[in-house]
Order: structure tokens, then C-alpha cells, then sequence
């Protein structure tokens, strides 16, 4: 395994010896291009690494069944956390992050009728 990947606790599944299996930290590098262009479904990252130039450059040209990252995703899930965790910290202290506010609001609200709107396009 990867001493980089290693000491951040990912690790592949163990599959028969019949399946090739992808270096360790070719999995890694597929979830991440799939959360930043958000793909979320190892099916469509599967098709993508087959497909994209970016993931083939990322991936050395391997393309991983959507088992495969489906299983890594949920054998690694606290250590993805921890990944995405140092990655912010790592932002922070390079000063990547400003210290202003940003509010999202996700309200939805049903439009409300005007009369004379409606009663003019009658005419």
C-alpha cells in the first residue's frame, strides 16, 4: 500500500486474485475528481474514468469498476472525512479561506398572483 494513503487509514478491500485491483491510491484520487465536479454515483465515476482525459491523466489510464469505489467509499468513510478535514485546515493555514460571512438560503416560496397581471393577458 502507498505509505501516503496508508497513514491517513485507507485501505483497498481485499478482492479475489481472478480481479485486478487498482493500486490503492489510484481510489482516492477518483473520489476526489468525483466531489469536486459532483459525481456522486460510483456508476458514473466509473463511466467518467473511462471516458474523462483528466481522470485517465489522475488514474495512469485506470478505470476502476463501480464495485470497487462503491467498496472503497464505504470501507473508508471516516478516513475520507479525515482527508477532507486536513484539507481544510491545510487551506486555513495558507490563508486560501477569508474571514467573511457567506449565508445560503434555500427557501422556496410559492409565487403569489397578481389579479391585474392575470385579468390583462386574458384580454
Amino acid at each position: 500500500m502507498n505509505s501516503t494513503w496508508a497513514h491517513l487509514g485507507l485501505r483497498a478491500s481485499i478482492l479475489p486474485q481472478l480481479v485486478v485491483q487498482p493500486p490503492p491510491a489510484v481510489l482516492p484520487k477518483i473520489y476526489i475528481y468525483g466531489y469536486l465536479n459532483r459525481i456522486q454515483s460510483s456508476r458514473r465515476l466509473e463511466r467518467e474514468a473511462e471516458r474523462n482525459v483528466e481522470l485517465m491523466w489522475l488514474t495512469g489510464r485506470l478505470a476502476p469498476d463501480f464495485k470497487t469505489i462503491a467498496d472503497f467509499r464505504n470501507d473508508n468513510g471516516k478516513a475520507i472525512r479525515s482527508v477532507c478535514r486536513q484539507s481544510v485546515v491545510l487551506c486555513r493555514n495558507l490563508n486560501l479561506f477569508s474571514q467573511s460571512i457567506i449565508a445560503i438560503d434555500g427557501s422556496k416560496f410559492k409565487p403569489v398572483k397578481i389579479a391585474t397581471a392575470t385579468s390583462l393577458r386574458a384580454r
